[in-house]
């Protein structure tokens, strides 16, 4: 383990090479870890995996046919998915003759069995240890070698190759069932442990150079381990061989039980990002990074303890899912610990495949040092980086960080400058500010933005941001078509932030942008993101009115003065997800035109009149809630016909006049060309008024920007 606190992986890629006993792919257990100082007999568990198994219910096992190439396995009491146990050995090491000793345990009754491995002559060369050396006064190394006892069988590969050391406790940690000092262990060994042995330990992997740690039939794989001498006598321990392993015909890996590798983390790394200093309060952050057989990590439940500095285990937080799943949690040094190296406990548990199975562990340790050093501060930091306001009197605190040149921070209390901007679209202030960095939203929930706040101390500088969450755009970038300029007419891109105001079924409102024949708007939600949930998700309003109407199957039928859009939808603004759209050139009822009749047209915007508005002081026109897709008007759009979980962004596309500005117009998902009533009349032509009229977009169902990722 390195000083900056990577640490030690499952798999013993990372072991501790700080105590100069690391080399090539050994694992090495070291002080205090394996075994006691002193004459007595101490278990280790090395598990490993192994493929051909058969259920043992009785002390002597019955050995199996070995010509054929899968055999049945009962799972006796066991609930454990492919975990299974190949044979238990008791082995004593002598180090005044420096000789070693295996004997098969027969009569364990806990356990898996390939008897064929574990029964003489079968395989009598499969476990081996060798090449037994003092190394240093206080430590043994051994090479341990084991080998599949079935060549030419690949439907009896194991997998996740693994060994476990099992010991007492050297150092205790309080909570749950952790009891020991360990070093790469994983919670394999509380699978199999009884009695007085404690419930995590080191462990090693083999078959580390294959990807999937298969343990293929017939191979060979060893590793060397290091041991602590016992003070007199020979070491007594036992080994014990377990597989990850189902058969052929059951492997299902869409059900993490049933997958032929095991449901925990199976590697991982600590990253302790710097020192503790003596200052009060100061803190550190630890990184966990670790990889799945199921890519489920996100559901883990990751634990850091530190009794010597933390009052109480800490739960760290997912950050995210990419090559690694990453959770991160923040040590700080509650106890006044001094200056010293101090191990951290992390274990990574499955809580969605085993939620009751705490077996189902991975453990680790990582370092962080305390200083007995002042380090120099070099900044500041808000924290958190942004917080979400929802509505009126909603409020959050915002705490400020001294940083210091060995990356630790300690909280500032007092004599710091507290400062925040921002007003909505009426020049409204949004938020305000205490001396204590609690923010209130004062702002109507209709009229939201994104404040700026600010800390300044000791001559330093940081920047934070309170989200006061509205439902609507709160930026905008358009590219104008054919006739329009923006600026002149109705070509104001500004009239499409904010709420809409509706000028009911009779007329539309003057409060928009024409976007021109071909034109493009691209809106951007700050403070808030649209999501998918039951039904409509946003709406999007234009200035549309009834004209004239019939009945039609004694119906009355509107038609619809009406210039239209399509709507697309993206998470960066970037990748772009079209809503799935329809115009029916032949939907002509009682004389109103495919064009003007709002039942022509599936998915694209401009064809219902807007109802609801908001005044400039908050309140509502009509009491019509402008996110209610049922009275506010406009044209609903539901998210999840594009696949998308979220977007930031909603881009309307004029449909264009084709017969008078070829390449501007639109066609729709079957390749129709879209028409609409404004755009075959004189009015729609007129300079800085053409096209679709935007009022606004809408989300009905919302989230703040942190809730998603």
């Amino acid at each position: 383990m390195t000083p900056s606190g990577k640490s030690i992986n499952a798999d013993g890629h990372h072991s501790c090479a700080s105590h100069g006993l690391a080399k090539g792919l050994s694992m090495k257990f070291q002080n205090p870890l394996l075994f006691r100082s002193r004459f007595s007999p101490v278990g280790v568990l090395l598990i490993v995996c192994i493929a051909a198994v058969t259920g043992c219910g009785s002390n002597m096992p019955t050995a199996p046919d070995s010509s054929i190439d899968t055999w049945t396995a009962s799972t006796s009491d066991r609930t454990d998915g492919s975990h299974q146990m190949w044979g238990v050995w008791h082995v004593t090491i002598n180090p005044v003759s420096m000789t070693i000793g295996t004997v098969p345990d027969r009569s364990s009754n806990a356990h898996w069995n390939v008897t064929q491995f574990v029964q003489a002559p079968a395989c009598p060369s499969c476990l081996s240890f060798t090449n037994l050396q003092v190394i240093d006064p206080d430590h043994l190394s051994v090479t341990i070698s084991i080998t599949h006892p079935f060549s030419g069988k690949p439907n009896l590969d194991g997998f996740d190759v693994k060994g476990i050391g099992l010991s007492t406790p050297d150092l205790s940690f309080p909570s749950g069932t952790v009891s020991t000092f360990i070093e790469n262990a994983d919670g394999y060994t509380s699978r199999w442990s009884s009695g007085s042995w404690a419930d995590i330990n080191p462990c090693v992997d083999f078959a580390t150079d294959d990807p999937e740690r298969r343990f293929a039939s017939g191979t060979t794989h060893e590793r060397e381990i290091i041991i602590r001498k016992p003070e007199s006598g020979p070491l007594v321990f036992d080994y014990v061989i377990d597989a990850c392993w189902l058969p052929p015909d059951l492997v299902n890996e869409n059900i993490p039980s049933l997958s032929k590798h095991c449901n925990e983390a199976f590697e991982a790394e600590i990253d302790v990002t710097g020192q503790i200093s003596p200052l009060p309060g100061s803190m550190v952050d630890v990184v966990i990074q670790f990889h799945d057989w199921q890519g489920d990590g996100e559901n883990a439940t990751v634990t850091v303890e530190i009794p010597s500095l933390l009052t109480v285990p800490l739960q760290a937080e997912f950050i995210g899912e990419n090559d690694a799943t990453t959770f991160k949690c923040t040590l700080q040094n509650q106890k006044s610990a001094p200056a010293g190296t101090y191990q951290v406990l992390v274990s990574i548990a499955d809580a969605l495949n085993n939620p009751e199975n705490n077996s189902l562990t991975w453990y680790g340790i990582a370092e962080v040092i305390v200083s007995d050093q002042i380090p120099e501060m070099t900044g500041i930091e808000i924290s958190p980086d942004a917080v979400s306001l929802p509505d009126t009197g909603s409020n959050a605190d915002f705490d400020l960080y001294a940083i210091y040149s060995d990356n630790s921070r300690t909280p500032v209390a007092d004599a710091i400058d507290w400062n925040i901007t921002g007003t909505d679209l009426n020049g409204h202030t949004l938020a305000e500010i205490d001396s204590n960095g609690t923010v209130t939203r004062l702002s109507s929930r209709w009229w939201g933005g994104t404040a700026t706040v600010t800390a300044d101390y000791l001559g330093y500088h940081d920047d934070a941001i309170a989200y006061c969450e509205d439902p609507f755009a709160d930026e905008i970038e358009v590219s104008f078509g054919e006739l329009n300029v923006e600026g002149e007419g109705f070509a104001n891109p500004v009239a499409l932030l904010g709420p809409p105001s509706g000028g009911g079924v009779g007329g539309g409102s003057l409060d928009s942008c024409s976007l021109g024949y071909g034109g493009v708007a691209t809106l951007g939600f700050t403070d808030n993101v649209i999501v998918d949930g039951p039904g409509v998700d946003f709406i999007v309003f234009e200035n549309p009115f009834y004209s004239d109407g019939c009945f039609w199957n004694d119906i009355w039928q509107h038609g619809a003065w009406n210039e239209t859009a399509i709507v697309e939808v993206s998470q960066d603004g970037t990748t772009w997800y079209r809503i799935p759209n329809d115009f029916n050139p032949a939907n002509e009822t009682c004389g109103i035109q495919p064009y003007k009749n709002p039942s022509s047209f599936t998915g694209i915007a401009g064809n219902t009149p807007v109802f609801a508005g908001v005044e400039d002081d908050g309140s509502l026109k009509d009491g019509i809630d402008p996110t209610d897709p049922v009275n506010a008007g406009g044209d609903t759009f539901d998210l999840a016909t594009t696949g998308l979980a979220w977007c930031r962004y909603v881009r309307l596309i004029d449909t264009g006049k084709e017969s008078d500005f070829p390449g501007t117009g639109q066609y729709d998902d079957d390749g129709d060309l879209i028409m609409d009533f404004g755009k075959i009349t004189i009015l729609g032509s007129i300079e800085g008024s053409a096209g679709f009229d935007g009022d606004a977009v809408a989300a009905v169902h919302s989230a703040s920007p942190l809730e998603v990722k």
